[in-house]
């Protein structure tokens, strides 16, 4: 019997003993050992640089469009927009040109053209004898220092003629003036038929049918005319 209880002590404090050393380990399981800490990077949102505007290309300069034009008598080109600017060249009734410029009093156009050989021409003409479907709207260009104006006379011809030395073509001839050239008016005949003009270092006679002015109503008649044409009155009598 004393056997028995001791048995059944030893029972209950071998119990009494796992069920300590379980509550040990469930509280050992509870309680969670501190994780190692990790560090981490903080990341910064990534810079997107801001789109750099592109360029606009310069705007181009618009160039003149070209006014045709057709020639409408025997004319002489010229190297700027003048009579005293040296000729490069004559072109032809019904020749066909294009209109680039015009100077500042439009009297002359700055023209180009193409020869038969297919080359490319350029120069200056007289706005007078070339005909347009309507006024060329076509910018001043500079004369470059060409004379113009005033300097060109009071005058143009209309149509080739002879300088003579005196008012008729028993006068001996001195050259030829072109049509478009500007001729400066000093005096006239006294029938009106031929003028008085000035030419190189003196002075000269055209036919008068062959000049278009305003001035010609109010011209002198110079006593050289005078004594020209009674010696011509004389001669033919």
């Amino acid at each position: 019997m004393k056997t028995q209880k001791k048995s059944l002590l030893l029972f209950l404090l071998g119990i009494s003993l796992l069920s300590a050393c379980s509550m040990e380990v469930s509280k050992v399981a509870d309680t969670a050992a501190p994780a190692a800490g990790i560090i981490t990077a903080t990341l910064y949102p990534t810079f997107t640089p801001r789109a750099t505007a592109t360029p606009m290309p310069a705007t181009a300069i618009p160039t003149v469009e070209p006014v045709s034009g057709t020639v409408s008598a025997q004319i002489n080109i010229r190297q700027s927009p003048s009579t005293a600017s040296e000729s490069v060249g004559m072109l032809g009734i019904n020749s066909k040109v294009w209109i680039i410029g015009k100077d500042a009093q439009e009297k002359w156009y700055q023209i180009y053209f193409d020869f038969p050989d297919g080359e490319r021409g350029e120069g200056w003409g007289a706005a007078n004898y070339i005909q347009t479907a309507g006024k060329p709207d076509v910018p001043v260009v500079s004369s470059g220092g060409a004379s113009t104006g005033e300097e060109d006379g009071n005058g143009i011809v209309t149509q080739q003629i002879n300088i003579r030395t005196g008012p008729g073509i028993s006068f001996d001839a001195l050259g030829i003036l072109n049509i478009g050239d500007g001729v400066t008016l000093i005096g006239k005949n006294p029938e009106g038929t031929w003028l008085k003009i000035e030419y190189a270092s003196g002075e000269a006679w055209v036919f008068a049918a062959y000049i278009e002015s305003d001035v010609i109503d109010d011209l002198p008649i110079p006593e050289d005319a005078v004594v020209m044409a009674t010696e011509i009155a004389a001669t033919a009598a």
